[in-house]
């Protein structure tokens, strides 16, 4: 019996509130979509259950300009939650309020952060107004020519802008530091651009530094990721979107285009006319995706039981590297605490094949080695564990002088799938496109959603 036939002028893979940011206002145009939910396909749960102030506000703007009323008030889909970071044995909180957060990174590195006299009101009204203006900035800036460095310095408030080259001239200056400071400085860079950027590396552009020292900052949301998509998808349906909750097991290849997709259990062959992968590390037999290889870490969720907790570290979270650790296979951990359990996350060097049965062990012996350093007091029994391989991914920079780069144009080049035609020949695919780590996506969730913008606004 020959399967149906199903056109569409997009399929979308990948089920996240970004893949509907750009299915929904398609729809609106006429363009006939369809969302797929693969479990194979999408991004990690760091990356989609968080976010900072300046991605809350562009989305926020990017729902009002497209009519997408859920978007434009996301943070009502989100609560507050402030961190422990950990670099070695000292300790510093950020993630509750801008002032708070500058005024703790002063406290604790005032070898890195300028002092500032502005008073807790101005300081948290200028850092709001700076990131509602580059928000708005972004999303409608229209100039080739503006580089994202431009945008940061023509939308921040100037006393904060003085602040941050307080801040960026260190990088220049870290050579006339003494070695354990140089290391405490490459540390505490890497530690930040790993957990606000997905980025791990201990130097970067101007613009890069720029949107950290914003990030730093911000208020850290915790997104209501399951709820936001159920509305959107719902959104997405009432418009005439379609939705399959299905697995892809073959894919049609003609000349240099994907020109079908067969679907577990479906009875038809769908027929796009462009197929968009959303998510970190995309596995399909007999493509490959530029930048694929780039030297990278993937994140390990799990939960292990404790036979004890103290309460004093109940329902606390915190993020750990330190000095020594950047470099090893597992150079930075989150950790949060729970009644009689503790759920990590903790990042792994990437290797082809690995499997979790062959770092399982190792794994656990680091982490419990670096909690005994954590907490020396206190003796943590592991009773149980569960661990998975989740879909975020981290892009390892090795450009220790990148401050001294001039900035592009965009942070962002796209990569792409090819075919394999033969064991050695690939060919580029003309309708196949990618939204993940693997775009050089150095902001991190802030870059995707600029770059989403950017990529609509060309094809609609």
């Amino acid at each position: 019996m020959t399967k149906t036939q199903h056109q569409y002028d997009y399929a979308m893979v990948g089920h996240n509130y970004i893949s509907y940011m750009m299915s929904i206002p398609l729809i609106k145009k006429g363009k006939k979509i369809i969302v797929l939910d693969d479990d194979h396909f999408n991004y990690g749960d760091m990356f989609t259950n968080s976010m900072l102030y300046l991605d809350a506000k562009f989305l926020s703007e990017y729902g009002a300009l497209e009519d997408i009323p859920i978007l434009s008030k996301v943070l009502e889909y989100t609560d507050i939650k402030g961190h422990y970071f950990y670099l070695g044995r000292k300790s510093f909180f950020l993630g509750l309020n801008p002032f708070d957060s500058y005024r703790e990174l002063t406290r604790k590195w005032p070898q890195f952060f300028l002092e500032t006299s502005i008073s807790s009101e101005e300081f948290n009204q200028y850092y709001f107004e700076s990131c509602n203006t580059l928000a708005f900035n972004f999303l409608f800036n229209k100039k080739s020519k503006s580089s994202y460095l431009d945008i940061f310095l023509k939308s921040v408030h100037p006393e904060l802008i003085k602040l941050f080259e307080g801040f960026f001239s260190k990088f220049e200056q870290k050579k006339n530091f003494s070695i354990e400071l140089r290391h405490e400085f490459h540390a505490f860079v890497f530690l930040m651009r790993s957990f606000l950027q997905n980025r791990m590396a201990i130097s970067g552009t101007k613009s890069e530094i720029f949107h950290l020292f914003m990030a730093m900052l911000s208020p850290f949301y915790v997104l209501k990721h399951e709820k936001l998509v159920h509305e959107l998808k719902n959104i997405h349906q009432s418009f005439g979107g379609t939705y399959r909750d299905l697995k892809m097991v073959n894919l049609k290849l003609d000349s240099n285009k994907l020109s079908g997709i067969e679907l577990f259990n479906f009875e038809g062959l769908l027929n796009p006319n462009n197929v968009v992968f959303f998510g970190g590390n995309p596995k399909i037999e007999n493509l490959r995706l530029k930048n694929a290889e780039k030297t990278a870490y993937q994140m390990i969720k799990g939960k292990i039981q404790l036979s004890k907790i103290p309460d004093y570290i109940k329902n606390v979270k915190l993020i750990f590297t330190s000095p020594i650790k950047i470099g090893t296979d597992h150079p930075l951990f989150e950790v949060t605490f729970e009644t009689q359990s503790l759920v990590f996350n903790i990042l792994s060097y990437r290797r082809n094949g690995d499997k979790l049965d062959f770092i399982k062990d190792e794994l656990l012996q680091s982490l419990h080695a670096d909690l005994n350093y954590l907490y020396p007091e206190i003796d943590f029994e592991f009773i149980h564990s569960e661990l998975d391989f989740t879909q975020d991914i981290f892009l390892e920079d090795k450009n220790f002088l990148a401050h001294l780069k001039k900035d592009n144009k965009s942070l962002t080049g796209f990569s792409h799938f090819f075919m394999q035609n033969s064991p050695v020949v690939f060919k580029k695919l003309k309708n196949v496109f990618y939204f993940g780590p693997f775009n050089n996506e150095s902001l991190g969730l802030f870059s995707s959603l600029v770059e989403l913008k950017k990529w609509q606004t060309k094809i609609a």
